[in-house]
């Protein structure tokens, strides 16, 4: 399944809000591909599945493969709800 997500790098922590795209908000930098490694970290973390960028590696917009079905995500997304991550 692939999503739709927006980054905001550089934030003061880790955030996931659900909208018409995924919000992320991440710590680290844009630099060095160091938020889009945090990017797919954060969300297989949370969504419990693989999670690989298919576009958008030098943007803000992005568009995230996910290795779930969209039953799964939508399961997924009810759960975490507009979580902080720590």
């Amino acid at each position: 399944m692939r999503i739709n997500v927006k980054v905001h790098p550089r934030s003061r922590r880790v955030k996931l809000v659900f909208n018409d795209v995924l919000d992320v908000y991440l710590t680290e930098p844009p630099e060095d591909n160091r938020a889009n490694k945090q990017l797919e970290g954060v969300l297989s973390d949370e969504l419990k599945c693989n999670a690989k960028i298919v576009h958008g590696f030098k943007s803000r917009n992005k568009i995230v493969l996910l290795d779930i079905s969209e039953a799964e995500y939508l399961e997924a997304k009810k759960g975490i709800a507009d979580a902080e991550i720590s």
